[in-house]
């Protein structure tokens, strides 16, 4: 999995990568200490090269919604599987 570094100086993994109206959001997870795992959600500026933070709590809100749209028929699948919720598995899933 790749890597960056954010602003706190600590390493992140970027889970994943979706688009949404031509801005690339990345979902991130510092990893390194399992009692304190962090996710978080940046995106990409200046033609893909910086990373950001988002601008507002709508912005955050909506790169929120397209990961639970992206992931949700999947984790409603597990659900009826594992009788795990599926709000459990969506959030597991930004944690691991």
């Amino acid at each position: 999995m790749e890597a960056v570094t954010l602003e706190d100086n600590k390493e992140y993994v970027i889970l994943d990568t979706i688009e949404i109206d031509g801005i690339k959001y990345l979902y991130l997870a510092h990893l390194s200490d399992p009692e304190k795992r962090t996710a978080c959600i940046r995106k990409l500026v200046d033609n893909n090269t910086n990373i950001a933070g988002l601008d507002t709590e709508e912005e955050y809100k909506k790169a929120l919604n397209a990961y639970i749209e992206k992931y949700k028929d999947e984790a409603i699948r597990q659900q009826q599987k594992y009788k795990i919720p599926a709000s459990i598995t969506l959030a597991q899933g930004l944690l691991e």
